[in-house]
Order: structure tokens, then C-alpha cells, then sequence
């Protein structure tokens, strides 16, 4: 065999290596499954109900002269028709009522929101003008066993004095459960109470006392019962 025939054959043989070894290959990969399997996941969540509040409180009490004497000092709360209480009588209103409404069953709701104190002047004797330090002051509290809660111990006795110029704003948190039973509420309480032991008595007489208290939610979120 001459030289040219050796290399012939050498091409030839690779050749055949190579088709040999993509023969091979094909027949590997082709014994790979093209199907699939595919598994299907549902989730279901429950019905949220809804968080609500309502009630706004106006509270009048009007200074009247038998309150501003010596004799009669004391603390006078305020009621919805603008009368004096009985003296040392604390007199609370139901301010706001915070409830769950529709929904699962079993769902807890935790809820944060504040409540403001404004003093209104709507008027010339209005006593906004005048007020001075220890003398008008609101009660703050929740109704209840694991009812509303202040986030601030200083909700007793505060002196509405501050509110002359900025509302005052004290924030709260609640939580309530949705069940078969009925629809959960809570309520937040208030009393306002004028007390003349140290108040400038010339400058108060024949003044009116205007309180309004504002509830208001400002977060709910779903946690575990």
C-alpha cells in the first residue's frame, strides 16, 4: 500500500468514528421523556370583615356663678345638654365604639387610632379665651376588661389648658374577634370636668365650656387568634 493510500484510508476511518459518534449521541438524548408533571395548589383565605368607628361627642358645660364660689368648689362635669352634673359626680359618655362587622369566624383584628381633644370658641364668652392651667381637664379609658388601651399613663386629669393653642392627641390600641356569637365591639369612654380650686374665678364666671372629642382608626391588621 503506497503512502497515498494509507492517508485515504485514515480519512475514511475517521469518518466513520465520527458517524459512529453522533449516532450514539441520538440515541442517548433521544431516550429522555419530553413529558411533565405539573401539581396544582389552591389556597383559600378567609372573608375579612370590616373595622369601623363611630360616635363623635360634643360636651357643653356652662360656668355658672354658684360654681365659681368658694363654698361650692369642687369638679363640675360636663354632659351632652350643656347642664352641670351633680358636683364630684363623675359623669362618662360612651365617645366612640369601635366593631367588627361580617367576616369569618374566629378572626382577630388589632387596631391602632387616637383620640383628639379640641376646645372650640364659637363665641365671646367662650372660656377658651381665658382658661387658665388646673382648671378644665378630661378622663380618657376604655370599657372593660381587654378593651381599648392608652398607650400614654397621662389619659386622667388632663389639663385642657394645653389644647388652647394644639389639639391634644392620645393614641390607642384594641383588639377585637370576630365570632359565631355576635359582632365584637369595644367603646372608648370620656368625662370632662371643670374644677375652680385654683382657677382665676373674675376671669372664668359667665364663661362656656366647648370640648370636642374626634375617634378615629388609623390601622387594623389580621393576627393570629
Amino acid at each position: 500500500m503506497n503512502k497515498k493510500s494509507i492517508v485515504s484510508l485514515a480519512i475514511v476511518l475517521i469518518v466513520i468514528l465520527l458517524i459512529a459518534i453522533i449516532s450514539d449521541s441520538f440515541a442517548y438524548f433521544t431516550g429522555v421523556s419530553s413529558s411533565t408533571a405539573k401539581t396544582d395548589i389552591t389556597v383559600t383565605t378567609p372573608n375579612v370583615g370590616l373595622v369601623g368607628i363611630s360616635g363623635d361627642e360634643n360636651l357643653t358645660l356652662n360656668v355658672t356663678a354658684n360654681m365659681m364660689t368658694t363654698a361650692n368648689q369642687g369638679k363640675y362635669y360636663a354632659q351632652k345638654d350643656g347642664t352641670a352634673s351633680t358636683k364630684d359626680t363623675e359623669q362618662k359618655y360612651n365617645i366612640a365604639t369601635i366593631a367588627v362587622a361580617g367576616g369569618a369566624d374566629n378572626l382577630k383584628y388589632s387596631c391602632s387610632g387616637t383620640v383628639t381633644i379640641s376646645l372650640l370658641n364659637d363665641g365671646i364668652n367662650n372660656i377658651k379665651d381665658v382658661l387658665t392651667e388646673e382648671s378644665l381637664f378630661a378622663n380618657l379609658s376604655g370599657d372593660g376588661e381587654n378593651g381599648v388601651s392608652f398607650s400614654q399613663n397621662d389619659v386622667t386629669n388632663i389639663d385642657l389648658a394645653n389644647a388652647k393653642s394644639t389639639d391634644i392627641t392620645k393614641n390607642f390600641t384594641v383588639t377585637l374577634t370576630k365570632s359565631s356569637v355576635g359582632n365584637d365591639s369595644k367603646n372608648i369612654l370620656a368625662s370632662v370636668y371643670f374644677s375652680n380650686t385654683s382657677a382665676n374665678q373674675s376671669a372664668l364666671a359667665g364663661k362656656n365650656i366647648n370640648v370636642k372629642i374626634t375617634s378615629t382608626l388609623t390601622e387594623c391588621n389580621i393576627v393570629n387568634s
